[in-house]
């Protein structure tokens, strides 16, 4: 493949703004909204954003058919081992990042393999009856244009007690959050058959783990619910749920249909 060297790299100055923190999420957010050319239009885009004298935000956006969260935190750990190494006037490590072609081979083995089989076999009796997942809406959702999304920090006495509660509870912190919003799921709705999407890597091994590219997967997770589950019994089906969805992770959800 020959390398991409003709495309935009913006350097914006948004420090004389009231809020330069949001004028610059501002203008991420339209950015990712844009709708691309998979024929024609770079499936990347990066961009470097002045706040401050002495602070900068740099943006990365690529498209997911190129990579997944994994593969874009590898592309920002080594650009972050490039920037260093100017910076510092010293030599960069050799590149730890894997070739695409490695995924690709991966992922046909995968298929041919027992193991295919077996995951297979496990998600196919698992969802053999599909139950139309519980929706606080109450209707389906059309293609999302924008998202609305807000963010709550706990703070360090409640990070605490959330794992100190796991612990009591003989499971990890995210299993417990995950009961909770089966729960509340029921709560609102009265479904009793609740199916959440876990999103998950889909890296089994260290070597997929070095390659930038799109190879997460979203898991269908299962879990039964009623007004008389004890919330201990609860967790226990989250946590053996979520112990089995792993074991068989690299069957791809979109097989399922």
């Amino acid at each position: 493949y020959e390398p991409i060297t003709e495309w935009d790299f913006p350097v914006l100055d948004v420090s004389a703004e009231d809020d330069p923190d949001a004028a610059a999420e501002e203008w991420m957010r339209a950015d990712l909204a844009r709708v691309l050319d998979l024929t024609r239009d770079p499936l990347f885009r990066y961009a470097l954003f002045k706040l401050e004298p002495e602070r900068y935000a740099w943006y990365q956006g690529l498209h997911h058919i190129v990579t997944d969260a994994a593969g874009g935190a590898l592309v920002a750990r080594r650009t972050a081992e490039l920037y260093t190494a100017l910076a510092t006037g010293t030599d960069a490590p050799p590149s730890p990042l894997g070739p695409l072609r490695l995924l690709l081979d991966k992922d046909a083995q995968y298929r041919a393999s027992d193991d295919f089989a077996k995951d297979r076999e496990y998600w196919t009796e698992r969802f053999r009856d599909y139950p139309e997942p519980a929706r606080l809406a109450g209707r389906r959702a059309a293609v999302f244009e924008s998202r609305i999304r807000e963010t709550v920090f706990l703070s360090e006495e409640e990070a605490v007690r959330l794992r100190a509660s796991a612990r009591a509870a003989g499971t990890h912190w995210s299993a417990l959050m995950i009961a909770a919003t089966a729960a509340y799921l029921h709560r609102l709705t009265g479904e009793r058959d609740i199916v959440l999407s876990l999103p998950v890597a889909a890296r089994t091994d260290a070597e997929t783990r070095t390659v930038p590219g799109m190879f997460a997967n979203l898991l269908p997770l299962r879990i039964p619910v009623h007004g008389e589950t004890r919330v201990r019994d609860l967790l226990k089906q989250v946590s053996r749920e979520v112990r089995q969805a792993l074991r068989h992770q690299r069957y791809r959800k979109i097989d399922l249909a």
